[in-house]
Formats: structure tokens, C-alpha cells, sequence
């Protein structure tokens, strides 16, 4: 009797070869354009159009969806309202909805236009005359590991690029805006009590603020759930937009709980950017500490003289709270590196936000020239 050999291995089950399986999960998928979830705890988030002021964000690397942030400014300049209009163009290029308080249809004329590099450049097509010849084997694999990389690339030219740059010395082209501005302009004159304001679906009913949330509530339950509404309130409480009626103690703190409601009713698609003059509401008052409690981030933009010891620096910014991670209070806290922070204009860049450091005194040398200068004297012979 033969024995017959046999190729199968005793106690192997064999199965069928699957594809593997696809990394990216349905979340990422679901994602509005300009949507990002957060390296740190993967909570989605947005750019504010300004990419360093984005990276003080606690770790986030943009702005939490479902937060606000009170941009507060010193003097008569008006660098928080270019913080406000890079955030609008942000949402605009993206095709989110942004919402403006206290401005009409003008405001848009003054948003910055896209830069020259303003969209991610396309990839570059390896030539395959220009590559090295080597064996047919490895040719075979090489030709492999670039199919590979080209279709990871194609994945990634699909995706929208969370922060664009933009120049001020340009102005935003109608063919570069895929959402919509819905401006909420404002009066200066007290209304009447028979009459209410004229304009857009704001409510006669209540002040202008209330009349606000109320056209901004209806328009959050009625636009599809991909759609990202941005809420803009550039120069909030100033005279030369709000009448004395709509900036009454009350009035503020309702609109503000009121928005903080709407913010964390539909925090996976709204946030929000406040600029406020603290020259005329100073940090010291009542109603200023209202608006910083209740609000998710506070920053302060303290302008400088213009002095040549201060170089190209225009002023310092200071962070005094960031969006915490839940309402505990657990979250990222403003360490050494959110200190001597000072910010600079430039108009191709916009506005620029590094660390701060005063140059040489006129007259003297700075360390690296003097270490220098010593280690020259002792080659010498």
C-alpha cells in the first residue's frame, strides 16, 4: 500500500483573503467641508481664517465648534476687526453661513481676497523618464508603492484645507464665495414702540438683540445639518453701531445666554467671534466681566505706540481663558508658551502672532556678536 503524500497542513483552517479593511471611519466622512475633528480629544473643529492665532487654541489647532471667543481690543485701531473678517472669509471660501450683527450687505466689500497661494497647489505626476533604471523586479515594486502613494494623494486633494491664505490688499471675489453672508444691520437711533426694525426677519418684538436670536435660531432649524453657521459680531456695544436701548446691562446678558444656548444646542455646527472696545467698556466693569464669563475664550489684543525699540511689533496679546474640555472645568491651562505673546499687521500675511521679544539697546552688542568677538581674541597669537 503507497503512501500518498499530501500538500495541506493538519489542523489549519483555511479562510477566505479579505480586503483590508478601510482606516477611515464614517465620522471623518460625515464631516462638513472645513470640518476637522481635534488631536486632542477629536471634538470638531474650525479655522478662524488667521492660521496663528489657530494654534493657541489649547492644543486644538482651531476653534472648537459650539464655543465662542471675545476678542477684546485697547486704543481707537481696529485690529480685532480683521480677526473678524478673516474668520467671515474663512467661512465664505468654505461654504459655511455667516452671520453678521450690526452691518449690511457692505461688510462683505471689506473682507480679504484669497492669496496667490491661497489652494493647496496640485500634486506633482512623477515622469517616469526622468526615474532610475533598475532591475524589472524592483521596477515592478517601485511601480506598486506609487500607485499606492498616488491614490493617498488623490484621497487628500479631496479634502477641503481648513485654514486658507488670504491677502488684505486684496478683496473677495464673488467667484471664491460658495456660502452666504446674512447681515443683521443695526441702528443707532432708538426705535419706536410701534415700530420695530425693517430689515430681514427680525422680530418687532423685544430689542434688536433678541430679534437677532431669534431670526439666528430659525435659521439654525431650518438650513440642513451639513451646513456650519459662523456668528460674527464685529465692534459689539459701540456707539457708532449699537443705539443706547440695545446696550442696556439686561439686554447684553440676555443676548449672551441666549447665544451661549443656541452654541451648545448646535455645538457639532455654529461658533462664534465677538470683537468688544474695551476702552469704552473696560475689563474692570461689570458688564465686560459678564461678557467674559460667559463666554468660552478671551483674548486681548493691547496695542503699542509706535516706538522704534518695540522693532515691527504692534502689541502684545494676552490669553486670559480657552475653551475647556467639558463643563466640569477639566482643560488645557495657559503655560509658558501662551506667555509674551505680541502680534504684528502685514498685509499679504494678516495678522501675525509670535512671541515677543525686545531687540538690542542702540549701542550695545548683542550676545552673539560679543561671544564672538571674545572667541576671536583668544585665537590670536
Amino acid at each position: 500500500m503507497g503512501f500518498q503524500r499530501k500538500g495541506t497542513v493538519i489542523g489549519v483552517a483555511h479562510r477566505p483573503l479579505s480586503k483590508p479593511s478601510n482606516p477611515q471611519t464614517p465620522d471623518q466622512e460625515l464631516l462638513p467641508a472645513g470640518v476637522r475633528p481635534s488631536p486632542v480629544d477629536g471634538r470638531p473643529i474650525v479655522s478662524t481664517g488667521t492660521a496663528s492665532l489657530d494654534r493657541f487654541f489649547g492644543g486644538h489647532n482651531g476653534l472648537p465648534l459650539g464655543t465662542s471667543v471675545l476678542v477684546e481690543e485697547t486704543g481707537a485701531t481696529d485690529f480685532a476687526g480683521v480677526l473678524a473678517r478673516y474668520y467671515a472669509a474663512e467661512g465664505l471660501v468654505l461654504g459655511h453661513h455667516v452671520h453678521v450683527l450690526g452691518y449690511g450687505d457692505s461688510w462683505k466689500a471689506d473682507l480679504p481676497g484669497l492669496a496667490s497661494n491661497g489652494k493647496s497647489p496640485a500634486p506633482r505626476q512623477s515622469n517616469k523618464a526622468d526615474s532610475m533604471k533598475i532591475a524589472w523586479r524592483y521596477e515592478r515594486l517601485d511601480n506598486g508603492v506609487s500607485r499606492k502613494g498616488d491614490n493617498e494623494t488623490d484621497n487628500a486633494t479631496l479634502l477641503e484645507p481648513l485654514c486658507h491664505s488670504f491677502d488684505l490688499t486684496k478683496r473677495l471675489e464673488n467667484s471664491s464665495i460658495r456660502g452666504a453672508l446674512i447681515p443683521y444691520p443695526v441702528t443707532t437711533q432708538p426705535p419706536s414702540r410701534d415700530e420695530g426694525f425693517s430689515g430681514g426677519d427680525i422680530s418687532p418684538r423685544g430689542s434688536l438683540l433678541q430679534g437677532f436670536l431669534s431670526a439666528l435660531a430659525e435659521a439654525l432649524e431650518t438650513s440642513p445639518r451639513g451646513i456650519v453657521h459662523r456668528i460674527v459680531a464685529p465692534n459689539f456695544m459701540s456707539p457708532a453701531l449699537y443705539s443706547p436701548v440695545c446696550s442696556l446691562p439686561g439686554d447684553i446678558l440676555r443676548f449672551m445666554h441666549g447665544l451661549r444656548a443656541l452654541l451648545r444646542r448646535h455645538s457639532e455646527r455654529t461658533s462664534a467671534v465677538i470683537t468688544l472696545p474695551i476702552s469704552l467698556y473696560p475689563r474692570a466693569s461689570g458688564i465686560t466681566r459678564w461678557l467674559e464669563t460667559l463666554s468660552d475664550a478671551v483674548f486681548e489684543l493691547q496695542v503699542l505706540a509706535m516706538a522704534p525699540q518695540h522693532g515691527s511689533t504692534q502689541g502684545l496679546f494676552n490669553i486670559h481663558s480657552l475653551p475647556i474640555y467639558q463643563e466640569r472645568g477639566s482643560g488645557p491651562q495657559t503655560g509658558t508658551s501662551h506667555a509674551n505673546l505680541s502680534f504684528k499687521l502685514s498685509g499679504p500675511a494678516g495678522l501675525l502672532i509670535e512671541q515677543f521679544s525686545l531687540p538690542p539697546v542702540e549701542g550695545e552688542e548683542g550676545p552673539d556678536k560679543t561671544s564672538a568677538g571674545t572667541r576671536a581674541e583668544k585665537l590670536e597669537f
